[in-house]
């Protein structure tokens, strides 16, 4: 993923984790993606995973 590449090519402190699944008010379900602090991700602190 090009978000990816550049966030590594730039050194930032940052996880981008791919195919997250957003679930909007009307009940649909849109892949996204999501750029967390490496930290938080780390610690558990940031965006989950969902594996089902």
């Amino acid at each position: 993923m090009i978000l990816h590449a550049a966030a590594q090519a730039a050194e930032a402190p940052v996880e981008v984790l791919e195919a997250i699944n957003v679930i909007l008010p009307s009940g649909l379900v849109v892949p996204d993606l999501v750029v967390t602090d490496a930290g938080a991700t780390a610690d558990g602190l940031g965006a989950h995973r969902y594996s089902g």
